[in-house]
């Protein structure tokens, strides 16, 4: 049978021998009653012990075992029990707590809310309620999570803070904000996006300047009229003299020529750097334990 406060029943009537140890049955010996408050002494003193933060956790981080002074035989007879405790180390991520070799239990915050990585504080004492239904010890007072488990967020610092888990999924990327699904994309880092740096003709629009430019007269006439008798030849280089009589005038001599221009273009750029390098705030992105 099995004996500790954890049985005792809160109907007077049901604890005449409810308790092995403690014997209050009816019709009992009167030499038995010194024993039997002897025992009811013992009793509540282990009880006492178990919940004034005297018992140490061994093992952690994530894995903590202690010996209850109450001698609980099974989680269901465990339910409800009270353990105030002090860990050795502070505690890991999904820090479990065995009691008496029953079985390890996650140690939670809330019902299904873990405690995160970094809560316990070794040398502290604490104190947890066991849940058999949910399985858990929850630990008494705590306070409730803000953010659900799962939940990422933006630090700006270089460590996660207590609870958090730092990401290293992304780095060195921009933040963009949508009304939709949210995603990743890109290929160049934010770094090699925005630095100092010159442009070269390979990154300009492509534009064909021409080679050759030209220009074509379709031709023009220079007139002279009133050639007098007194010139009697006109002599034109390269060719032959012809010879004019009195009677003859040059009224109008007529040219024609085609004229081309040909050079080239310059952009006339210089060549500076641009300087593309804005400047930022590094934040990390962690994820609620």
């Amino acid at each position: 049978m099995s004996t500790g406060v954890f049985i005792w029943s809160l109907t007077a009537g049901s604890n005449g021998n409810i308790d092995s140890a403690v014997n209050f049955a009816e019709g009992q010996a009167p030499s038995s009653v010194n024993d039997a408050a002897r025992a009811l002494m013992a009793k509540i003193a282990e009880w006492r012990n178990d919940t004034n933060g005297l018992l140490s956790a061994a093992g952690g981080p994530t894995a903590y075992t202690l010996t209850a002074n109450q001698a609980f035989d099974s989680l269901a007879n465990m339910n409800g029990a009270r353990i105030a405790f002090t860990p050795a180390v502070a505690n890991g991520a999904s820090a479990t707590l065995n009691v008496n070799g029953l079985g390890a239990k996650p140690l939670r915050l809330s019902n299904g809310v873990s405690v995160p990585a970094g809560y316990l504080t070794g040398g502290v004492p604490y104190t947890a309620v066991y849940d058999n239904g949910g399985g858990q010890w929850i630990l008494f007072g705590a306070p409730p999570s803000e953010f659900a488990s799962g939940t990422v967020m933006l630090f700006q610092q270089t460590s996660a803070p207590t609870g958090w888990t730092k990401l290293a999924t992304h780095n060195d990327k921009a933040l963009r904000i949508v009304s939709g699904v949210a995603s990743s994309g890109g290929s160049t880092g934010f770094s090699s996006v925005f630095a100092s740096r010159t442009i070269a003709l390979a990154n300009l629009p492509n534009v064909t300047w021409p080679s050759t430019l030209s220009v074509s007269d379709s031709g023009h006439s220079h007139g002279q009229t009133g050639f007098s008798a007194a010139t009697t030849t006109l002599v034109s280089s390269g060719a032959t003299a012809l010879a004019l009589t009195t009677a003859q005038t040059v009224n109008t001599v007529t040219a024609s020529a085609n004229v081309s221009l040909s050079g080239s273009v310059t952009s006339g750029g210089s060549g500076t750097a641009m300087d593309f390098a804005v400047a930022f705030v590094d934040v990390i992105l962690a994820q609620k334990n």
